[in-house]
């Protein structure tokens, strides 16, 4: 017997263990045809391959509406940037209200700004296998730096709500950045 032999037995009884797995899971029949080298039925193949031809599917979905999603929302931050003190018109009539919005607007085209570019250096360091850096890292910015440096410039300053929401974009700027960096 030589080595093509040998691969080629390791390969069906490797496919036979598979389909046996599958069929165990999904709880289908498996039949091999000894004769013809092939599965004659093998409904958990076709399960999983069907499974994996939509997810597919599914994961183009996304990826076209999160690309666009991310254009909408680049537009809506330079949209707001651009009337921060003109949008708050469609939410409230008092003046003292609009006069806060119109202060805390830029903080809001900051925050859309990154949360547009923090998910994505996320996914693509989760995608490459760095879950357990990204949770350490997650953990880090916004517990360690962003809630207590928000807590600081919020009750410790005369900022309030507007030193609060500055501690959350430095703990979620620092993690786009170690992400970037890391990358």
């Amino acid at each position: 017997m030589d080595e093509k032999d040998c691969l080629g037995w390791l390969l069906r009884i490797f496919g036979i263990v598979y389909c046996f797995s599958c069929d165990a899971l999904l709880g289908d029949m498996v039949f091999y045809d000894h004769y013809c080298s092939h599965w004659t039925s093998c409904r958990s193949v076709i399960a999983v391959g069907s499974l994996s031809i939509c997810m597919n599917i599914n994961g183009w979905e996304g990826m076209l509406f999160i690309g666009v999603n991310a254009a909408i929302r680049i537009w809506a931050g330079i949209i707001i940037m651009a009337t921060r003190n003109h949008f708050y018109i469609i939410f409230t009539s008092s003046k003292e209200m609009q006069k806060a919005v119109a202060h805390l607007a830029s903080l809001l085209g900051i925050t859309m700004v990154l949360n547009i570019v923090q998910p994505v250096i996320s996914g693509v360091a989760v995608g490459v296998g760095w879950q357990a850096l990204v949770a350490y890292i997650n953990l880090f910015c916004y517990y360690v730096v962003g809630l207590p440096l928000g807590f600081l410039l919020g009750y410790k300053t005369s900022l309030g709500v507007e030193g609060i929401w500055i501690g959350m974009i430095c703990g979620t700027c620092l993690q786009t950045m170690i992400l970037i960096y890391s990358l």
